[in-house]
Protein backbone atom coordinates (compact mmCIF):
# COMPACT_ATOMS: atom_id res chain seq x y z
CA UNK A 1 0.00 0.00 0.00
CA UNK A 2 2.97 2.77 0.45
CA UNK A 3 3.24 3.10 -3.18
CA UNK A 4 -0.50 3.92 -3.39
CA UNK A 5 -0.70 5.73 0.04
CA UNK A 6 2.13 8.35 -1.83
CA UNK A 7 -0.21 8.80 -4.85
CA UNK A 8 -3.07 9.78 -2.62
CA UNK A 9 -1.31 12.22 -0.35
CA UNK A 10 0.37 13.65 -3.38
CA UNK A 11 -3.19 14.48 -4.66
CA UNK A 12 -4.60 15.37 -1.18
CA UNK A 13 -1.96 18.03 -0.45
CA UNK A 14 -2.43 19.92 -3.73
CA UNK A 15 -6.03 19.62 -3.19
CA UNK A 16 -6.28 20.35 0.39
CA UNK A 17 -4.05 23.49 -0.51
CA UNK A 18 -5.96 24.88 -3.28
CA UNK A 19 -9.46 24.58 -2.45
CA UNK A 20 -11.60 26.10 0.16
CA UNK A 21 -13.46 23.90 2.28
CA UNK A 22 -16.69 24.26 3.94
CA UNK A 23 -18.52 21.98 6.07
CA UNK A 24 -21.37 21.35 8.37
CA UNK A 25 -19.79 17.97 9.21
CA UNK A 26 -16.58 19.94 11.24
CA UNK A 27 -14.93 23.39 11.16
CA UNK A 28 -11.20 23.98 12.64
CA UNK A 29 -11.56 25.65 16.06
CA UNK A 30 -9.38 28.68 16.29
CA UNK A 31 -7.06 28.83 19.16
CA UNK A 32 -4.21 30.11 21.23
CA UNK A 33 -2.03 27.15 22.45
CA UNK A 34 0.00 27.21 25.36
CA UNK A 35 2.90 24.60 25.40
CA UNK A 36 2.98 24.05 28.92
CA UNK A 37 -0.61 22.81 28.86
CA UNK A 38 -0.62 20.66 25.92
CA UNK A 39 2.19 18.78 26.63
CA UNK A 40 0.96 17.98 30.34
CA UNK A 41 -2.23 16.98 28.98
CA UNK A 42 -0.29 14.89 26.16
CA UNK A 43 1.24 13.02 29.53
CA UNK A 44 -2.28 12.97 31.32
CA UNK A 45 -3.71 11.57 27.96
CA UNK A 46 -1.07 9.14 27.23
CA UNK A 47 -1.60 9.65 23.76
CA UNK A 48 -1.15 12.41 21.56
CA UNK A 49 -4.56 13.78 20.92
CA UNK A 50 -7.58 14.04 23.45
CA UNK A 51 -11.26 14.86 22.81
CA UNK A 52 -13.66 17.29 24.77
CA UNK A 53 -17.35 17.40 23.83
CA UNK A 54 -17.44 18.08 20.18
CA UNK A 55 -13.82 19.16 20.15
CA UNK A 56 -10.65 16.62 19.05
CA UNK A 57 -7.31 18.36 19.80
CA UNK A 58 -4.38 16.58 17.89
CA UNK A 59 -0.36 17.53 18.78
CA UNK A 60 2.75 16.70 17.10
CA UNK A 61 6.41 16.77 18.30
CA UNK A 62 7.96 16.82 14.86
CA UNK A 63 11.17 18.50 14.26
CA UNK A 64 9.89 20.40 11.49
CA UNK A 65 9.04 23.52 9.17
CA UNK A 66 5.26 22.46 9.72
CA UNK A 67 3.05 19.52 9.24
CA UNK A 68 0.34 18.09 7.23
CA UNK A 69 -2.01 16.06 8.78
CA UNK A 70 -3.38 13.53 6.43
CA UNK A 71 -5.69 12.35 5.40
CA UNK A 72 -8.84 14.26 7.05
CA UNK A 73 -10.23 17.52 7.62
CA UNK A 74 -9.56 18.48 4.14
CA UNK A 75 -8.80 22.22 3.48
CA UNK A 76 -7.37 22.17 7.28
CA UNK A 77 -4.19 20.06 7.59
CA UNK A 78 -1.92 22.23 8.08
CA UNK A 79 -1.11 22.23 11.88
CA UNK A 80 -0.72 25.52 13.83
CA UNK A 81 2.75 26.13 15.05
CA UNK A 82 2.82 26.74 18.71
CA UNK A 83 6.82 26.68 19.37
CA UNK A 84 9.82 24.99 17.71
CA UNK A 85 9.14 20.86 17.82
CA UNK A 86 5.36 21.38 18.89
CA UNK A 87 2.32 21.57 16.64
CA UNK A 88 -1.79 21.46 17.37
CA UNK A 89 -5.16 21.59 15.68
CA UNK A 90 -8.50 21.45 17.33
CA UNK A 91 -11.53 20.60 15.41
CA UNK A 92 -15.11 20.69 15.94
CA UNK A 93 -16.97 17.38 14.57
CA UNK A 94 -20.67 17.14 14.43
CA UNK A 95 -21.01 13.72 14.97
CA UNK A 96 -17.69 12.95 17.13
CA UNK A 97 -18.96 9.84 18.75
CA UNK A 98 -18.78 8.20 15.27
CA UNK A 99 -15.69 9.22 14.42
CA UNK A 100 -13.02 6.69 12.86
CA UNK A 101 -9.46 7.93 12.47
CA UNK A 102 -6.59 6.95 10.84
CA UNK A 103 -4.08 9.91 10.15
CA UNK A 104 -0.29 10.82 9.81
CA UNK A 105 1.77 13.56 10.61
CA UNK A 106 3.85 14.58 7.86
CA UNK A 107 6.90 17.07 8.05
CA UNK A 108 6.04 19.59 5.33
CA UNK A 109 8.94 21.87 3.78
CA UNK A 110 7.84 25.40 1.82
CA UNK A 111 4.26 23.91 2.85
CA UNK A 112 5.12 20.30 0.55
CA UNK A 113 4.80 17.35 3.18
CA UNK A 114 7.58 15.50 2.98
CA UNK A 115 6.81 11.59 2.05
CA UNK A 116 9.93 9.85 2.25
CA UNK A 117 10.11 10.86 6.08
CA UNK A 118 6.69 8.35 6.06
CA UNK A 119 6.74 6.15 9.13
CA UNK A 120 3.45 3.54 9.19
CA UNK A 121 4.49 2.61 12.95
CA UNK A 122 3.64 6.69 13.72
CA UNK A 123 -0.26 6.14 12.50
CA UNK A 124 -2.63 7.50 14.80
CA UNK A 125 -6.15 5.14 14.96
CA UNK A 126 -8.87 5.87 16.90
CA UNK A 127 -12.48 4.66 16.65
CA UNK A 128 -15.42 5.94 18.35
CA UNK A 129 -18.03 4.84 20.98
CA UNK A 130 -20.64 4.33 18.44
CA UNK A 131 -18.28 4.20 15.05
CA UNK A 132 -18.72 0.69 12.72
CA UNK A 133 -17.06 -2.05 14.83
CA UNK A 134 -13.79 -2.66 13.43
CA UNK A 135 -13.41 -5.69 10.79
CA UNK A 136 -10.60 -8.66 11.75
CA UNK A 137 -8.54 -9.21 9.14
CA UNK A 138 -7.60 -13.16 8.51
CA UNK A 139 -3.76 -14.04 9.59
CA UNK A 140 -3.00 -16.37 6.90
CA UNK A 141 -4.97 -16.66 4.11
CA UNK A 142 -7.21 -20.20 3.20
CA UNK A 143 -7.47 -18.91 -0.50
CA UNK A 144 -4.85 -16.74 -2.40
CA UNK A 145 -3.59 -13.88 -3.84
CA UNK A 146 -2.26 -14.76 -7.53
CA UNK A 147 0.44 -12.04 -8.73
CA UNK A 148 0.45 -11.85 -12.57
CA UNK A 149 3.16 -10.11 -14.74
CA UNK A 150 0.24 -8.91 -17.77
CA UNK A 151 1.50 -7.87 -20.69
CA UNK A 152 -0.85 -5.64 -22.31
CA UNK A 153 -0.54 -4.45 -25.77
CA UNK A 154 -2.94 -1.15 -25.30
CA UNK A 155 -0.36 0.05 -22.84
CA UNK A 156 2.49 -1.50 -24.98
CA UNK A 157 3.76 -2.57 -21.13
CA UNK A 158 3.39 -4.62 -18.56
CA UNK A 159 1.76 -4.66 -15.67
CA UNK A 160 0.76 -6.22 -12.26
CA UNK A 161 -2.43 -7.76 -11.85
CA UNK A 162 -3.83 -9.13 -8.76
CA UNK A 163 -6.00 -11.98 -8.23
CA UNK A 164 -8.47 -12.80 -5.03
CA UNK A 165 -9.40 -16.84 -5.48
CA UNK A 166 -11.05 -17.75 -2.33
CA UNK A 167 -10.74 -21.12 -0.27
CA UNK A 168 -12.07 -24.13 -2.29
CA UNK A 169 -12.13 -22.22 -5.58
CA UNK A 170 -13.54 -23.95 -8.71
CA UNK A 171 -13.40 -22.17 -12.20
CA UNK A 172 -16.13 -24.06 -13.21
CA UNK A 173 -18.39 -22.21 -10.69
CA UNK A 174 -18.57 -18.97 -12.54
CA UNK A 175 -17.96 -16.74 -9.41
CA UNK A 176 -19.06 -13.22 -9.08
CA UNK A 177 -15.89 -10.94 -9.71
CA UNK A 178 -15.33 -7.36 -8.85
CA UNK A 179 -12.44 -5.99 -11.02
CA UNK A 180 -10.66 -3.02 -9.15
CA UNK A 181 -8.88 -0.29 -9.86
CA UNK A 182 -5.67 0.43 -7.50
CA UNK A 183 -5.33 -3.16 -8.06
CA UNK A 184 -2.75 -3.28 -5.34
CA UNK A 185 -5.12 -2.84 -2.73
CA UNK A 186 -6.34 -6.51 -3.23
CA UNK A 187 -3.63 -7.58 -0.99
CA UNK A 188 -5.19 -5.83 2.03
CA UNK A 189 -8.75 -6.62 1.00
CA UNK A 190 -8.71 -9.92 0.69
CA UNK A 191 -7.78 -11.05 4.62
CA UNK A 192 -10.35 -8.67 5.11
CA UNK A 193 -13.46 -10.42 3.32
CA UNK A 194 -12.02 -13.45 3.30
CA UNK A 195 -13.50 -14.30 7.65
CA UNK A 196 -16.95 -12.43 5.66
CA UNK A 197 -17.07 -15.27 3.32
CA UNK A 198 -15.93 -18.54 5.77
CA UNK A 199 -18.68 -16.96 7.82
CA UNK A 200 -21.54 -16.74 5.28
CA UNK A 201 -21.60 -13.05 5.30
CA UNK A 202 -21.26 -12.49 1.74
CA UNK A 203 -20.63 -15.29 -1.41
CA UNK A 204 -17.55 -16.57 -2.33
CA UNK A 205 -16.09 -13.60 -4.92
CA UNK A 206 -12.96 -13.12 -7.05
CA UNK A 207 -11.17 -9.44 -6.72
CA UNK A 208 -8.89 -8.62 -9.89
CA UNK A 209 -7.00 -5.49 -9.49
CA UNK A 210 -5.28 -3.53 -11.88
CA UNK A 211 -2.80 -0.80 -10.48
CA UNK A 212 -2.42 2.68 -12.15
CA UNK A 213 0.43 3.22 -13.88
CA UNK A 214 3.90 4.48 -11.85
CA UNK A 215 4.02 7.80 -11.36
CA UNK A 216 6.98 10.00 -12.00
CA UNK A 217 6.58 11.95 -8.83
CA UNK A 218 9.01 14.53 -7.45
CA UNK A 219 9.19 17.47 -5.13
CA UNK A 220 5.81 19.97 -5.97
CA UNK A 221 2.85 17.82 -6.92
CA UNK A 222 2.70 18.06 -10.92
CA UNK A 223 -0.54 16.16 -12.38
CA UNK A 224 1.33 15.92 -15.96
CA UNK A 225 3.39 13.28 -14.19
CA UNK A 226 0.03 11.83 -12.02
CA UNK A 227 -0.47 8.94 -14.69
CA UNK A 228 -2.53 7.62 -12.00
CA UNK A 229 -4.60 10.62 -12.54
CA UNK A 230 -4.36 10.49 -16.16
CA UNK A 231 -5.53 7.04 -16.49
CA UNK A 232 -8.57 7.47 -14.10
CA UNK A 233 -10.37 10.91 -14.87
CA UNK A 234 -11.26 12.05 -18.30
CA UNK A 235 -9.90 15.55 -19.77
CA UNK A 236 -6.26 15.21 -18.21
CA UNK A 237 -4.88 12.56 -20.69
CA UNK A 238 -7.02 11.50 -23.23
CA UNK A 239 -5.30 9.09 -25.17
CA UNK A 240 -3.96 7.64 -22.11
CA UNK A 241 -7.15 7.15 -20.20
CA UNK A 242 -8.20 5.77 -23.38
CA UNK A 243 -5.70 2.84 -23.60
CA UNK A 244 -5.82 1.84 -20.04
CA UNK A 245 -9.44 1.50 -20.21
CA UNK A 246 -9.09 -0.73 -23.15
CA UNK A 247 -6.60 -2.78 -20.80
CA UNK A 248 -9.05 -2.70 -17.89
CA UNK A 249 -12.08 -3.05 -19.55
CA UNK A 250 -10.96 -5.64 -22.44
CA UNK A 251 -7.50 -7.25 -21.91
CA UNK A 252 -7.74 -8.17 -18.64
CA UNK A 253 -11.22 -8.89 -18.29
CA UNK A 254 -11.02 -11.31 -21.15
CA UNK A 255 -8.25 -13.16 -19.51
CA UNK A 256 -9.88 -13.13 -15.98
CA UNK A 257 -12.91 -14.97 -17.73
CA UNK A 258 -10.91 -17.53 -19.44
CA UNK A 259 -7.91 -18.20 -16.72
CA UNK A 260 -10.43 -18.03 -13.69
CA UNK A 261 -13.72 -18.61 -15.05
CA UNK A 262 -15.11 -16.23 -13.49
CA UNK A 263 -18.79 -14.44 -14.12
CA UNK A 264 -19.97 -13.02 -17.92
CA UNK A 265 -23.25 -12.44 -16.27
CA UNK A 266 -23.52 -8.49 -15.75
CA UNK A 267 -25.07 -8.67 -12.89
CA UNK A 268 -22.19 -10.74 -11.22
CA UNK A 269 -19.56 -8.08 -12.28
CA UNK A 270 -18.69 -5.45 -10.49
CA UNK A 271 -16.31 -2.47 -10.99
CA UNK A 272 -14.96 -0.68 -7.69
CA UNK A 273 -12.36 2.12 -6.83
CA UNK A 274 -11.83 4.57 -4.32
CA UNK A 275 -10.77 8.86 -5.02
CA UNK A 276 -9.39 9.10 -8.65
CA UNK A 277 -10.48 5.16 -8.80
CA UNK A 278 -14.01 6.20 -8.12
CA UNK A 279 -14.37 8.30 -10.75
CA UNK A 280 -13.11 5.79 -12.62
CA UNK A 281 -15.33 3.67 -11.50
CA UNK A 282 -18.67 5.44 -11.77
CA UNK A 283 -16.98 6.38 -15.18
CA UNK A 284 -16.86 2.67 -16.16
CA UNK A 285 -20.08 2.01 -15.35
CA UNK A 286 -21.32 4.86 -17.44
CA UNK A 287 -18.95 4.20 -20.62
CA UNK A 288 -19.68 0.29 -20.26
CA UNK A 289 -23.17 -0.72 -19.04
CA UNK A 290 -23.29 -3.48 -20.52
CA UNK A 291 -19.91 -5.04 -18.73
CA UNK A 292 -20.70 -3.86 -15.50
CA UNK A 293 -24.44 -4.08 -13.27
CA UNK A 294 -22.84 -3.13 -9.92
CA UNK A 295 -20.58 0.44 -9.56
CA UNK A 296 -18.75 0.62 -6.21
CA UNK A 297 -17.37 4.11 -6.25
CA UNK A 298 -15.88 5.29 -3.39
CA UNK A 299 -15.12 8.71 -2.40
CA UNK A 300 -15.63 9.89 -6.03
CA UNK A 301 -12.62 12.39 -6.97
CA UNK A 302 -12.66 15.25 -9.45
CA UNK A 303 -16.27 16.90 -10.15
CA UNK A 304 -18.08 13.59 -9.70
CA UNK A 305 -19.90 11.49 -12.49
CA UNK A 306 -23.21 12.87 -13.43
CA UNK A 307 -26.38 11.28 -15.97
CA UNK A 308 -28.66 12.89 -17.84
CA UNK A 309 -32.14 10.90 -18.36
CA UNK A 310 -30.85 9.78 -21.97
CA UNK A 311 -27.40 8.49 -20.33
CA UNK A 312 -28.65 4.63 -20.08
CA UNK A 313 -30.91 4.92 -23.07
CA UNK A 314 -31.63 1.45 -24.96
CA UNK A 315 -29.37 0.44 -22.47
CA UNK A 316 -28.53 -1.47 -18.99
CA UNK A 317 -28.86 0.77 -15.99
CA UNK A 318 -26.19 -0.36 -13.70
CA UNK A 319 -26.94 -0.17 -10.08
CA UNK A 320 -24.54 2.16 -8.20
CA UNK A 321 -23.10 2.23 -4.51
CA UNK A 322 -21.86 5.08 -3.44
CA UNK A 323 -19.53 5.85 -0.11
CA UNK A 324 -17.77 9.01 1.05
CA UNK A 325 -16.59 10.63 4.51
CA UNK A 326 -18.00 13.38 6.24
CA UNK A 327 -14.56 14.68 6.56
CA UNK A 328 -13.26 14.27 3.48
CA UNK A 329 -15.58 17.34 2.08
CA UNK A 330 -14.52 17.77 -1.19
CA UNK A 331 -15.28 13.81 -2.23
CA UNK A 332 -18.21 14.17 0.54
CA UNK A 333 -19.96 16.72 -1.18
CA UNK A 334 -19.47 14.90 -4.76
CA UNK A 335 -21.19 11.82 -3.26
CA UNK A 336 -24.13 14.01 -2.16
CA UNK A 337 -24.58 15.81 -5.46
CA UNK A 338 -24.44 12.42 -7.74
CA UNK A 339 -27.46 10.90 -4.91
CA UNK A 340 -29.42 13.69 -6.01
CA UNK A 341 -28.79 13.51 -9.56
CA UNK A 342 -29.38 9.61 -9.82
CA UNK A 343 -32.82 10.38 -8.06
CA UNK A 344 -33.70 13.20 -10.33
CA UNK A 345 -33.09 10.61 -13.72
CA UNK A 346 -33.85 7.17 -11.59
CA UNK A 347 -30.45 5.75 -11.47
CA UNK A 348 -30.86 2.86 -8.41
CA UNK A 349 -28.16 3.33 -5.77
CA UNK A 350 -27.59 2.75 -2.20
CA UNK A 351 -25.55 5.45 0.04
CA UNK A 352 -23.46 4.50 3.00
CA UNK A 353 -21.34 7.10 5.31
CA UNK A 354 -18.56 7.72 7.46
CA UNK A 355 -17.36 10.43 9.95
CA UNK A 356 -14.01 9.65 8.63
CA UNK A 357 -11.69 11.44 5.71
CA UNK A 358 -9.44 10.18 3.00
CA UNK A 359 -9.11 6.55 4.31
CA UNK A 360 -8.53 3.07 3.14
CA UNK A 361 -10.03 1.93 6.27
CA UNK A 362 -13.82 3.09 5.37
CA UNK A 363 -12.88 1.70 1.47
CA UNK A 364 -11.88 -1.94 2.65
CA UNK A 365 -13.96 -2.17 5.52
CA UNK A 366 -17.29 -0.96 3.90
CA UNK A 367 -16.69 -3.28 0.42
CA UNK A 368 -17.68 -5.99 2.80
CA UNK A 369 -21.40 -4.58 2.53
CA UNK A 370 -20.93 -3.73 -1.05
CA UNK A 371 -20.18 -7.31 -2.00
CA UNK A 372 -23.47 -8.47 0.11
CA UNK A 373 -25.30 -5.42 -1.82
CA UNK A 374 -24.10 -6.49 -5.06
CA UNK A 375 -24.13 -10.68 -4.66
CA UNK A 376 -27.19 -10.21 -2.54
CA UNK A 377 -25.99 -13.16 -0.23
Amino acid sequence: MPRLFLLLVAALALLSSSVAQESVEYRLVVKTYDAKALLERKTKEGKNFWIDGQEITFISELKADGVFMCCSFLGESNMTKVQDGLFASTFWVREVNKVVLSLLFLPTIKGEPQFGTIDFNDLLQYRGADAPKPRVPAILLQGKVDTIKFLSKALNETRDVFVYTPPNFDKTQKLPVIYLADGESVQGLAPLIEPAILSGEIPQVVLVGMPAGVSAQTGAYDVNKDFRAQEYLLGINLERFKKHETFFTEEVRLWAEQTYGVATDLKQRAVYGFSNGGTFAASMGERHPELYGKVMAFSVAGSGVFFSSDSFKNKPIPEFYLVAGTLETPFYKNVIAMEKNFKAVGIPFVSSYWVTGHEFIMWSEELIPAIKWAFKR
